[in-house]
């Protein structure tokens, strides 16, 4: 058995064999990792880019590509919405219906701007109109 020492610790050549052996397993599992990490993140653009660039097609069901919309005079919310198949979700109806109680400062702090009591009516309203919608 060939020893040397270094330091005070003895290494011997079957203990060199073994660390060079975890090192070399260690460096093959950490490139299997970064080649995964690779292929996902290239798969990922793949189909991202394929979706992006249907998005605006005429043939796309899912999206309906505009630039600008131009309001007539009495278009309203809803017909806007109705029109280019957006969500509309009628919060303000909600918080007319919620104001009606005694404590209307607790959803808006200056009858305008919603507290924090507010901001989550808005996301509960806002989740139950998105809870419809089939992506």
């Amino acid at each position: 058995m060939n020893e040397r020492t270094q330091g005070f610790v003895v290494v011997t050549e079957s203990y060199k064999k073994e660390r060079n052996r975890r090192k070399t397993a260690a460096m093959k599992k950490r490139s299997l990792y970064c080649a995964a990490a690779l292929l996902t993140v290239i798969l990922v653009l793949i189909f991202n880019t394929a979706n992006i660039a249907n998005a605006g097609t005429r043939g796309s069901e899912r999206y309906k590509y505009f630039t600008s919309i131009e309001v007539q005079a009495g278009t309203s919310l809803w017909d806007i919405a109705e029109e280019y198949n957006l969500i509309f979700v009628p919060l303000q109806d909600k918080f007319d219906e919620t104001l009606k109680t005694p404590a209307s400062d607790y959803w808006l702090w200056d009858g305008v701007h919603p507290t924090e009591a507010g901001h989550e009516l808005i996301g509960r309203e806002w989740l139950k109109g998105f809870a419809t919608v089939n992506l």
